[in-house]
This record gives C-alpha cells, sequence and structure tokens, in this order.
C-alpha cells in the first residue's frame, strides 16, 4: 500500500485565504439604463415599472419633453419619439406620473385653490395698501399679506440729499408691482367672463359658410 507523504491534503501556512465568488448586481442596479427591461422597480409611485419606465418618468417631469426623457432613460436616440408616445398610453406609466406630480405638489403645498387665491391678490391689489396714512411707504415686515402678493421687486436707493450741510443720507424705494390686467384677464378666463371667437375665412375676406354658426372656443 502507498504511502501519501505527511501533511498531504493540508492547507499551505503560507497560502492565501480562498476568496469566494465576486457577487454579481443585476446590471440594472449597476448602470439603470441599459439592460433593465425585465427588471422591475416597485419602489413608491414606480411599483410595477422597470428601471428604464421609472427612468422615463422621472426624466419626463423635468421638463415634460417627451422625446428628450426617453434619451435621457437609455432608449435609443433613433427611436425616442416612438417610445416617448407608446410610453406615455401605458396605463402604469401614466399613473405614476400622475401619482409624482400628485405628491410633487403636496410637498410643495400647491394646489389649485392657491393658485386662484395668488391670482385674485394681484387682480384685486390696490397700490394705497402699500402706504401709511401720511404716504410713506410701509415698511415690508408691515405690509398686509394682500399688499405684499403684489409686489414683484422692490429697488432701495441710497443717496446725499442735494445741499444739506451736514451731508444727510436719504432712501429712495422704487417698487414694482405684478401685470395686474394680465391677472385680471387670467382670471377672467378662468371664471368664463372671456372667450376667443374663432371665424374660418376664405381667401375673398369672407366666412367660408355663412350659414353655419361661429365656432367659439371657451378657454380655462
Amino acid at each position: 500500500m502507498r504511502r501519501l507523504p505527511d501533511g498531504f491534503g493540508k492547507p499551505k501556512k503560507d497560502a492565501p485565504a480562498r476568496r469566494g465568488r465576486p457577487r454579481k448586481f443585476p446590471p440594472a442596479l449597476l448602470n439603470p439604463a441599459k439592460n433593465t427591461r425585465n427588471v422591475r422597480a416597485d419602489i413608491g409611485p414606480f411599483a410595477g415599472l422597470n428601471f428604464r419606465q421609472a427612468a422615463f418618468v422621472r426624466e419626463y417631469l423635468v421638463d415634460f419633453n417627451g422625446q428628450a426623457a426617453a434619451t435621457r432613460a437609455g432608449y435609443s436616440e433613433k427611436t425616442a419619439y416612438a417610445q416617448a408616445a407608446a410610453l406615455l398610453k401605458q396605463t402604469q406609466v401614466a399613473a405614476a406620473l400622475a401619482k409624482v406630480q400628485a405628491e410633487r405638489a403636496y410637498r410643495a403645498d400647491i394646489s389649485a385653490d392657491r393658485v386662484l387665491e395668488e391670482i385674485r391678490r394681484v387682480a384685486m391689489s390696490d397700490v394705497r395698501a402699500l402706504f401709511d396714512g401720511e404716504g410713506r411707504l410701509m415698511p415690508l415686515d408691515k405690509l398686509p399679506p394682500e399688499a405684499a402678493a403684489c409686489i414683484s421687486s422692490m429697488e432701495i436707493i441710497t443717496r446725499t440729499r442735494p445741499g444739506s450741510e451736514p451731508v444727510e443720507v436719504e432712501y429712495v424705494a422704487k417698487v414694482k408691482t405684478w401685470d395686474k390686467p394680465a391677472a385680471l384677464t387670467l382670471l377672467a378666463k378662468h371664471l368664463g367672463l372671456l372667450i376667443d371667437r374663432v371665424q374660418n375665412i376664405g381667401a375673398d375676406g369672407k366666412p367660408i359658410d355663412p350659414g353655419r354658426p361661429v365656432f367659439v372656443v371657451n378657454i380655462t
């Protein structure tokens, strides 16, 4: 019977420890824009979407440009327009967009009522609210919210008063308000008080079909 040498099969003292196989991660975790069609992103509003679809939702909300968003999300530039059109028609993608927008509006405390309230403040603003009973501009911390909302910018100029001895310093305030007529127009359109009338006119300057009523478009 053959005898094995002493120490056969035992690890050598100076031999490095054996390392396990390197852990392999799916491409979606390494680069969400590659090979991610079947990898799910079940996180929050992106539940049910793969990583590329979720990336499209995030990018679309940046500038609402479907083609650019699809390109940034990893879709081919050649087919980005078609991919964006198809994605926006998908129920899950549309639901994710709506949910993310709603969450964003909630975090920013934005609602239709608040937007209308700000338009109303500008539309119904009264410049007299900026001054006190003696005609002096009120300090900013003393202005009521209704008056402060109509100010778009304020410039304070410091200068020496001409002919004063000793030299005296005076402050000149330049106040610019938001466009009140524009705010009134927006409010009137929202309430349906203003409508845009469109009529088809032929080359001779006359209506193409004078027997038909004028087409009216309500802008809200």
